[in-house]
């Protein structure tokens, strides 16, 4: 499964985003644009924007099985 999401930051400061995935019963993370963390069992990842940047993240998920 692989996934792909835009970002935007429209405001004048930078900002901070937390994209969190569902938790992975059965799958792992095998590609990332950048390394997550784990919070409640779901992988998290913590990106910051500058002002106006707009940035596409993509991860790919596998069965573990």
């Amino acid at each position: 499964r692989a996934y792909e999401v835009v970002l935007t930051n429209a405001k004048a400061s930078p900002a901070t985003v937390e994209l969190r995935a569902e938790p992975l019963d059965g799958l792992r993370v095998v590609r990332e644009d950048a390394r997550h963390t784990r919070k409640d069992g779901a992988p998290l990842w913590t990106l910051t924007l500058r002002p106006g940047e707009r940035r596409t993240f993509r991860y790919t998920l596998e069965s573990d099985g």
